[in-house]
């Protein structure tokens, strides 16, 4: 019986040890498990052999140092890189409004860039015109400027922000002659409209710009390139 006892006593210190080792291996990586494997391992202790309670109450305070410091340092080092990442807050800007006077400075802008423009060739039709002056206006609205978009059952050439741009390669007068409904048209969809006109045979064109002049006023710019 006595050699039985002692088996089990031998299987027991065994055990507590087993917990005492793994309390304090998992203190480093997790310090719950390892608190509850040492607090088990402690009333075990205590149970079994109580003259060692004054010793276990000593590693047990010593075990809840290191886990005060530990998470002590853990929140210092938060505080610290909060701290380091935090940027005093700066006023947004407000998104910028569209305003008639924006709107009009893009207008001027693109007149101007088309009255100075010298196509290096002629065109043989509006097709050529039209990817031309989308090229060259792009070199100024990075991918602002569309081509051929469709409205119900019209359609425009180009257009940038509120401006409609009308292309016409000009060799005969009668092509001038449904130029003007589709001026309307465009006055219909956008702010600002301008009327590019190629004319190759230098045919005169002043009569219908006094007629656009009448009817549109100011909506309407022709621009007319005669090289």
């Amino acid at each position: 019986m006595s050699g039985k006892k002692a088996r089990e006593s031998q299987q027991f210190l065994v055990f507590l040890l087993v917990l005492y080792v793994m309390g304090f291996a998992f203190l480093y990586s997790n310090i719950a498990v390892g608190v509850i494997l040492l607090g088990l391992a402690f009333f075990l202790t205590m149970g079994a052999f109580p003259p060692v309670l004054n010793a276990i109450r000593t590693t047990v305070k010593w075990i809840i140092g290191i886990a005060q410091k530990r998470a002590a340092q853990a929140h210092e080092t938060a505080e610290t890189g909060a701290h380091a990442t935090r940027t005093p807050m700066q006023p947004q800007p407000s998104p910028p409004l569209v305003t008639e006077a924006q709107g009009k400075s893009m207008y001027d802008n693109v007149v101007s860039i088309l009255r100075n423009w010298q196509p290096a060739r002629k065109f043989n039709d509006e097709r050529q015109g039209e990817i031309a002056t989308e090229e060259h206006l792009n070199h100024f609205f990075h991918n602002q400027v569309r081509r051929h978009k469709y409205r119900e059952d019209f359609e425009s050439d180009l257009e940038i922000g509120d401006i409609g741009i009308e292309i016409k390669v000009l060799y005969k007068t009668s092509e001038m002659q449904r130029l003007g409904g589709q001026l309307m048209a465009y006055c219909q969809h956008f702010n600002h409209v301008i009327a590019l006109i190629f004319n190759y045979n230098r045919i005169d064109l002043g009569s219908y710009k006094n007629q656009w002049q009448k009817h549109f006023g100011s909506k309407v710019e022709v621009i007319e390139k005669q090289n």
